[in-house]
Protein backbone atom coordinates (compact mmCIF):
# COMPACT_ATOMS: atom_id res chain seq x y z
CA UNK A 1 0.00 0.00 0.00
CA UNK A 2 2.78 2.51 1.07
CA UNK A 3 4.55 1.54 -2.28
CA UNK A 4 1.46 2.50 -4.31
CA UNK A 5 1.06 5.87 -2.75
CA UNK A 6 5.32 6.74 -3.40
CA UNK A 7 4.10 5.87 -6.98
CA UNK A 8 0.98 8.16 -6.50
CA UNK A 9 2.86 11.21 -4.61
CA UNK A 10 5.26 11.07 -8.00
CA UNK A 11 3.02 11.01 -10.60
CA UNK A 12 1.48 14.01 -9.31
CA UNK A 13 5.07 15.57 -8.83
CA UNK A 14 5.45 15.22 -12.46
CA UNK A 15 2.21 15.48 -13.95
CA UNK A 16 0.58 18.16 -12.30
CA UNK A 17 -1.50 19.60 -14.51
CA UNK A 18 -1.04 23.27 -15.74
CA UNK A 19 -3.25 26.01 -14.92
CA UNK A 20 -5.39 26.57 -17.46
CA UNK A 21 -6.42 30.52 -17.00
CA UNK A 22 -7.07 32.82 -19.86
CA UNK A 23 -7.90 35.96 -20.04
CA UNK A 24 -11.15 37.11 -22.80
CA UNK A 25 -11.62 40.00 -24.15
CA UNK A 26 -15.15 40.67 -25.81
CA UNK A 27 -15.65 43.71 -27.77
CA UNK A 28 -19.32 44.35 -29.00
CA UNK A 29 -19.39 48.08 -31.22
CA UNK A 30 -20.38 50.09 -33.89
CA UNK A 31 -18.76 52.73 -36.55
CA UNK A 32 -19.96 54.45 -39.35
CA UNK A 33 -18.65 54.56 -42.92
CA UNK A 34 -18.34 56.91 -45.11
CA UNK A 35 -18.35 55.28 -48.34
CA UNK A 36 -19.14 56.75 -52.12
CA UNK A 37 -22.33 56.49 -53.52
CA UNK A 38 -21.95 54.19 -56.50
CA UNK A 39 -24.72 56.38 -58.56
CA UNK A 40 -23.51 59.79 -57.70
CA UNK A 41 -19.71 59.41 -57.44
CA UNK A 42 -19.34 63.09 -57.19
CA UNK A 43 -22.20 63.44 -54.83
CA UNK A 44 -22.49 63.21 -50.78
CA UNK A 45 -20.93 60.40 -48.89
CA UNK A 46 -23.61 57.57 -47.79
CA UNK A 47 -23.06 57.36 -44.03
CA UNK A 48 -22.93 53.90 -43.15
CA UNK A 49 -23.44 52.49 -39.84
CA UNK A 50 -21.57 49.04 -39.37
CA UNK A 51 -22.33 46.82 -35.86
CA UNK A 52 -19.65 44.30 -35.27
CA UNK A 53 -18.11 42.07 -32.16
CA UNK A 54 -15.27 40.26 -31.64
CA UNK A 55 -13.41 37.73 -28.74
CA UNK A 56 -9.87 37.54 -28.38
CA UNK A 57 -8.18 35.14 -25.74
CA UNK A 58 -4.91 35.88 -24.22
CA UNK A 59 -2.70 33.78 -21.93
CA UNK A 60 -2.40 37.22 -19.80
CA UNK A 61 -3.66 40.79 -19.98
CA UNK A 62 -2.55 43.21 -22.77
CA UNK A 63 -0.90 45.56 -22.22
CA UNK A 64 -0.01 46.56 -25.75
CA UNK A 65 0.22 45.14 -29.23
CA UNK A 66 -1.75 43.76 -32.41
CA UNK A 67 -3.77 40.67 -32.21
CA UNK A 68 -5.90 38.62 -34.96
CA UNK A 69 -9.59 38.34 -32.88
CA UNK A 70 -10.32 34.34 -32.52
CA UNK A 71 -13.44 35.68 -33.93
CA UNK A 72 -15.27 38.41 -35.72
CA UNK A 73 -18.91 39.52 -36.62
CA UNK A 74 -20.08 42.30 -38.56
CA UNK A 75 -23.56 43.43 -40.19
CA UNK A 76 -22.23 44.04 -42.96
CA UNK A 77 -21.33 41.94 -46.48
CA UNK A 78 -18.64 44.38 -47.29
CA UNK A 79 -16.98 45.23 -44.27
CA UNK A 80 -14.14 42.51 -43.20
CA UNK A 81 -12.25 42.30 -39.85
CA UNK A 82 -8.69 42.82 -39.65
CA UNK A 83 -6.49 43.09 -36.53
CA UNK A 84 -6.99 44.56 -33.41
CA UNK A 85 -3.96 47.05 -32.19
CA UNK A 86 -3.92 48.08 -28.01
CA UNK A 87 -2.60 50.73 -26.51
CA UNK A 88 -2.76 51.54 -22.50
CA UNK A 89 -1.47 55.03 -20.92
CA UNK A 90 0.22 56.75 -22.23
CA UNK A 91 -0.72 56.02 -25.58
CA UNK A 92 0.25 57.59 -29.39
CA UNK A 93 -2.83 60.13 -28.93
CA UNK A 94 -1.67 61.10 -25.13
CA UNK A 95 -5.28 60.82 -24.07
CA UNK A 96 -5.23 59.10 -20.64
CA UNK A 97 -7.19 56.11 -21.30
CA UNK A 98 -6.62 52.32 -22.35
CA UNK A 99 -6.66 52.60 -26.64
CA UNK A 100 -7.77 50.11 -28.38
CA UNK A 101 -8.19 50.35 -33.19
CA UNK A 102 -10.24 47.52 -35.00
CA UNK A 103 -8.92 47.20 -38.49
CA UNK A 104 -11.25 46.39 -41.22
CA UNK A 105 -11.46 46.79 -44.62
CA UNK A 106 -14.27 47.40 -46.83
CA UNK A 107 -14.72 46.68 -50.75
CA UNK A 108 -18.07 46.58 -52.51
CA UNK A 109 -16.37 46.08 -55.61
CA UNK A 110 -17.91 48.99 -57.37
CA UNK A 111 -17.09 52.50 -55.90
CA UNK A 112 -15.69 51.33 -52.34
CA UNK A 113 -12.38 49.92 -51.67
CA UNK A 114 -10.15 50.78 -48.98
CA UNK A 115 -8.88 50.14 -45.25
CA UNK A 116 -8.84 51.49 -41.62
CA UNK A 117 -8.85 51.23 -38.15
CA UNK A 118 -12.11 52.67 -35.83
CA UNK A 119 -11.19 54.64 -32.72
CA UNK A 120 -12.11 53.51 -29.01
CA UNK A 121 -11.35 54.82 -25.90
CA UNK A 122 -11.84 52.83 -22.53
CA UNK A 123 -10.73 54.14 -19.30
CA UNK A 124 -6.99 53.91 -18.32
CA UNK A 125 -6.36 50.03 -16.87
CA UNK A 126 -9.79 48.46 -18.97
CA UNK A 127 -6.98 46.12 -20.50
CA UNK A 128 -5.60 45.09 -17.57
CA UNK A 129 -8.27 44.08 -15.28
CA UNK A 130 -11.56 41.85 -15.40
CA UNK A 131 -14.84 43.96 -15.85
CA UNK A 132 -16.97 45.82 -18.88
CA UNK A 133 -15.84 48.48 -19.91
CA UNK A 134 -17.71 51.38 -22.15
CA UNK A 135 -16.40 54.33 -24.10
CA UNK A 136 -18.75 56.58 -22.89
CA UNK A 137 -17.94 59.19 -21.12
CA UNK A 138 -13.98 59.29 -22.86
CA UNK A 139 -12.20 61.08 -25.07
CA UNK A 140 -14.52 62.38 -28.13
CA UNK A 141 -12.28 65.18 -29.32
CA UNK A 142 -9.54 66.98 -26.64
CA UNK A 143 -6.83 70.20 -26.93
CA UNK A 144 -4.06 69.12 -29.58
CA UNK A 145 -1.28 67.91 -28.60
CA UNK A 146 0.95 69.71 -31.98
CA UNK A 147 0.31 72.44 -34.40
CA UNK A 148 -2.37 70.14 -36.35
CA UNK A 149 -5.64 70.40 -34.80
CA UNK A 150 -6.14 66.18 -35.36
CA UNK A 151 -2.96 65.82 -33.52
CA UNK A 152 -4.50 64.32 -30.04
CA UNK A 153 -7.57 62.64 -30.76
CA UNK A 154 -9.84 61.53 -33.45
CA UNK A 155 -12.39 60.67 -31.08
CA UNK A 156 -14.83 56.60 -30.76
CA UNK A 157 -15.59 55.40 -33.95
CA UNK A 158 -18.68 55.38 -31.91
CA UNK A 159 -20.22 53.55 -28.89
CA UNK A 160 -18.76 50.35 -27.65
CA UNK A 161 -18.39 47.92 -24.91
CA UNK A 162 -15.59 45.73 -23.93
CA UNK A 163 -15.61 42.96 -21.44
CA UNK A 164 -12.52 41.66 -19.93
CA UNK A 165 -12.89 38.31 -18.08
CA UNK A 166 -11.05 35.52 -16.46
CA UNK A 167 -7.33 35.55 -15.40
CA UNK A 168 -3.76 35.14 -16.42
CA UNK A 169 -2.14 31.67 -16.80
CA UNK A 170 0.51 31.94 -14.18
CA UNK A 171 1.75 28.21 -14.99
CA UNK A 172 1.66 24.83 -13.42
CA UNK A 173 -0.14 25.29 -9.75
CA UNK A 174 -1.28 21.80 -8.49
CA UNK A 175 -5.13 21.84 -7.76
CA UNK A 176 -6.06 21.20 -3.93
CA UNK A 177 -6.95 17.61 -4.43
CA UNK A 178 -3.04 17.65 -6.20
CA UNK A 179 -1.96 18.78 -3.30
CA UNK A 180 -3.89 16.61 -0.74
CA UNK A 181 -2.13 13.06 -2.54
CA UNK A 182 1.08 14.35 -3.13
CA UNK A 183 1.11 14.67 1.21
CA UNK A 184 -0.43 11.41 1.38
CA UNK A 185 2.14 9.51 -0.73
CA UNK A 186 4.83 11.74 0.91
CA UNK A 187 4.18 10.54 4.08
CA UNK A 188 3.71 6.69 2.80
CA UNK A 189 7.00 6.94 1.20
CA UNK A 190 8.43 8.43 4.81
CA UNK A 191 6.76 5.64 6.65
CA UNK A 192 8.47 2.92 3.98
CA UNK A 193 11.52 4.30 4.73
CA UNK A 194 11.65 4.41 8.68
CA UNK A 195 9.96 0.20 8.18
CA UNK A 196 13.13 -0.50 6.04
CA UNK A 197 16.02 1.43 8.86
CA UNK A 198 14.69 -0.43 11.56
CA UNK A 199 14.06 -3.99 9.70
CA UNK A 200 17.97 -3.49 9.20
CA UNK A 201 18.84 -2.83 12.61
CA UNK A 202 17.08 -5.65 14.19
CA UNK A 203 18.60 -8.01 11.67
CA UNK A 204 21.98 -6.81 12.63
CA UNK A 205 21.28 -7.10 16.69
Amino acid sequence: MRRVLAGLALAACFGAPAAQAAVTYTFAGSMTLSLVNPEDPEGPFLETPVTMSFTLTRPGFITDGTFTPDSCTDDNAFFSCGDMEFNTFPNAFNVGGDFMSFGYSYNDGVANAFGGGGFYFFASGAFGAPGVYTTDGWPVNGPPVGQNEFDCCFGNAGFATLTVSGSPDVGGIPEPGTWALMILGFGGAGAMLRRRRHTVTCAAA
